[in-house]
């Protein structure tokens, strides 16, 4: 865990971050929005629930055409990553819309003090 001090309006906000590698996740929290992107998608890639559901079949992780009406609709407060990796696959969409990713870089030079504590 790492802690950083944030300063807003001259107050000190202590602010703890959990970084969790992407491979240990095992399931999305699902709302309005992402049912919004996932319709956005869905009907942009111009297939039918009932192919998408073969294509997630045939990718190794089948996706009923139920499942993804309720995705759609909002209607689960999460979703497996596997689920949602094959279903962005089978719609050509991007995982990255659904799981907000942080990329870090880090200074050198402060990997260095902390090496040498």
């Amino acid at each position: 865990m790492s802690t950083t001090m944030v300063s807003e309006n001259h107050q000190n906000i202590e602010v703890n971050l959990v970084l969790v590698p992407i491979e240990e996740v095992q399931t999305v929290r699902w709302d309005a929005k992402k049912a919004a992107l996932l319709k956005d998608k869905k009907e942009n890639s111009g297939l039918s629930f009932k192919k998408i559901e073969i294509l997630t079949e045939q990718l190794g992780n089948r996706c009923s055409d139920a499942f993804i009406i309720r995705l759609i609709n909002d209607d689960f407060d999460g979703v497996s990553v596997k689920q949602l990796e094959t279903l962005c696959k089978a719609i050509g969409a991007q995982m990255k819309d659904f799981i907000p990713q942080i990329e870090l870089k880090i200074p050198q030079s402060s990997l260095d003090i902390t090496n040498n504590s």
